[in-house]
């Protein structure tokens, strides 16, 4: 943007102009108060875009969540902190959020989780969600599936999340199973980035 800007008004023969009537410093301090501008409306343009996707992504699966869009924002700010990086974040409280089957506990649990995992390994967040959308789904084959992969689970939480299925319990399974996951994958990711020297 800004440097369409400066395209067009060289093209115009505004820019030439400029730099006689007024000289290089005060052309160059217009120029750069104009770019700061066109940026900073760039990234609020940007800011309301990502808001109103995830209002759409609640609203679209019946406020499932049981969050705002304020919340699930607020999560995905403060998930920044482990992930260091906000554009991944987001996406991932959005991911989670669009896919109807977390609730804001779970979110809160893990949407700091798939950030961190995805700015560490390059692993695409919407992989990485369909891991834990997985587990919700169908918690004894997604965790034997995701053990399988990962070599995370216990014999304790296998048995209990098998035995709370049984039980018709299938949402208090998804919720061990993805908490073990979670769990696992969390420390998975700081072992990486120690070794990474971080």
């Amino acid at each position: 943007l800004a440097g369409s800007l400066m395209v067009l008004a060289n093209a115009t023969n505004v820019l030439p102009n400029l730099f006689a009537k007024f000289g290089v410093a005060a052309v160059s301090a217009v120029a750069s108060i104009a770019i700061a501008v066109a940026v900073t409306a760039a990234a609020a343009i940007k800011g309301a875009t990502e808001f109103d996707k995830m209002g759409q992504a609640l609203i679209l699966t019946g406020r499932y969540a049981g969050t705002t869009t304020e919340g699930l924002l607020a999560a995905a700010r403060a998930s920044v902190e482990v992930s260091g990086n906000v554009g991944i974040a987001k996406d991932a409280f959005l991911a989670l959020a669009g896919s109807g089957r977390f609730a804001a506990q779970e979110l809160s649990m893990i949407g700091p989780v798939v950030a961190r995992l995805a700015s560490t390994t390059g692993e695409p967040v919407d992989s990485i969600v369909k891991n834990f959308e997985s587990l919700s789904k169908n918690p004894v084959a997604a965790v034997v599936a995701l053990n399988d992969k990962y070599n995370f689970l216990t014999v304790a939480v296998y048995d209990q999340v098998v035995a709370l299925e049984k039980q018709g319990e299938k949402q208090a399974a998804a919720s061990v199973a993805i908490k073990s996951y979670s769990e696992a994958m969390d420390t998975r990711t700081q072992e990486v980035l120690k070794n990474q020297g971080y």
